[in-house]
C-alpha cells in the first residue's frame, strides 16, 4: 500500500485562510453575546462545534447570573497556521496559533463598574482548533480555544 498523497500547499492555505475568517465570525458573535450580557447564547452555533458551544452557554448563563457584560472587540493581531488535517469525505480541520488583542474590551456591572482584571494581559497567545467536521455545509466550526497561558504574551 502506498502513502497517502501529501495534502497540496493549495489547499492547506485555502483552508487556513477560510478557518482564519470562520474565527473572526466566531470572536466577534462571541463579543456581541457578552455585549448583551450573555443572553442569546444560541447565535454561537453556527461558529462552534457542540462541544465549543456548550462550554460557552455555560460561561454566558454565568455572565447573566452575575449581571456582567463585556464591551469592545477581540481583535486578531497576528495568527500561524500549526496543522493541517484532510479526513475522508473532504472534510478538514486547521490548527491555528492565534495572538488576541483584548485591549479595547473590559468586563463591567450592570452599572457599568469596570470589573476588568488589572492582571489580565492585553496580548493574549491562544490554540484554535477549527475543522468541517461537525459542520452538515462544510463551514469551519471552531472545535477548542485555549489560551496559551504558559507562553509569552504575543
Amino acid at each position: 500500500m502506498s502513502p497517502a498523497p501529501a495534502p497540496s500547499l493549495s489547499a492547506e492555505s485555502a483552508a487556513f485562510f477560510a478557518a482564519r475568517s470562520a474565527y473572526g465570525r466566531y470572536l466577534a458573535t462571541v463579543d456581541a453575546i457578552g455585549a448583551d450580557g450573555g443572553v442569546g447564547a444560541e447565535r454561537i452555533d453556527p461558529y462552534a462545534a457542540p462541544n465549543q458551544r456548550s462550554n460557552l452557554v455555560v460561561a454566558f448563563e454565568s455572565m447573566h447570573k452575575e449581571g456582567i457584560r463585556t464591551t469592545g472587540s477581540v481583535v486578531i493581531a497576528g495568527e500561524t497556521l500549526a496543522g493541517y488535517r484532510e479526513y475522508p469525505g473532504r472534510r478538514q480541520a486547521v490548527r491555528m496559533r492565534a495572538c488576541l488583542d483584548l485591549s479595547a474590551t473590559r468586563v463591567v456591572d450592570a452599572a457599568g463598574v469596570d470589573l476588568t482584571s488589572q492582571a489580565r494581559q492585553d496580548r493574549v497567545p491562544y490554540d484554535v482548533v477549527l475543522s468541517t467536521r461537525e459542520s452538515a455545509d462544510g463551514r469551519f466550526l471552531v472545535e477548542s480555544s485555549r489560551s496559551l497561558p504558559e507562553l509569552a504574551p504575543c
